[in-house]
């Protein structure tokens, strides 16, 4: 092929001097072409089903102690409102565990909600303020036991409501460690296909960076007072 021939071979048939190696080589067939054959061989395709996964909920875990007072807070409250537009959109359930030395447990999607309420205890009052765009503050320290309680609660005895859920921390994460009991399910729910995310305000350093499956950060500055 004539039209595959390499440069060199080409600059040999153009050149009068060497037009005699040039016959040569093409009429022993020797010339020197390219090759379009890959050597790389075809990847073999498969076609394969997958059973689809139902989108699970969002239990969603928001600290009010009293290091988030303040700008901390207020994008906790910016979050939670987009968040509760997404369920909305996505028809998802979304459980707020709102927490500190205590935890508060607010169910955001109003389809069953008043069961489930009744069910963890809360009271009507709560409930009602939160509809009207309260965010309930409780202030205090941060103990991170209560709250995974609850939240491994949910995922066990969730009437396979709570399957497949995604659950989310907002919180600077200044939370000290609890039981290596505790800390082992993180593993545990994680290898049923439970995704632990956090969204971490603030700057502080943080020790629970290997039990999620993804941190996501914000910083802010503090405002002057004059």
């Amino acid at each position: 092929d004539l039209n595959a021939l390499m440069p060199f071979e080409l600059a040999q048939y153009s050149d009068a001097e060497l037009e005699g190696v040039f016959l040569r080589k093409y009429l022993t067939s020797r010339l020197q072409v390219f090759r379009y054959k890959s050597e790389i061989s075809k990847p073999s395709r498969r076609l394969r089903s997958e059973r689809a996964t139902r989108r699970g909920p969002m239990i969603v875990c928001v600290d009010s102690s009293a290091s988030m007072y303040g700008v901390p807070q207020r994008i906790e409250a910016s979050l939670l409102s987009k968040l509760e537009e997404t369920a909305e959109r996505l028809n998802r359930d979304c459980f707020l565990i709102d927490f500190s030395v205590g935890v508060r447990p607010i169910e955001l999607r109003s389809r069953r909600k008043k069961r489930s309420m009744e069910r963890m205890g809360l009271r009507q009052e709560d409930a009602e303020n939160f509809e009207k765009g309260y965010f309930p503050f409780l202030g205090g320290g941060t103990d991170a036991q209560k709250m995974l309680n609850l939240t491994f609660y949910l995922l066990d005895n969730g009437e396979d409501r709570y399957m497949n859920a995604d659950v989310l921390w907002i919180t600077d994460f200044l939370i000290p460690r609890t039981t290596e009991d505790l800390m082992k399910r993180f593993k545990d729910y994680q290898a049923t296909g439970t995704k632990f995310y956090g969204f971490k305000i603030g700057q502080g350093e943080s020790n629970w960076d290997k039990y999620f499956d993804k941190i996501y950060e914000v910083h802010y500055k503090q405002p002057r007072r004059y």
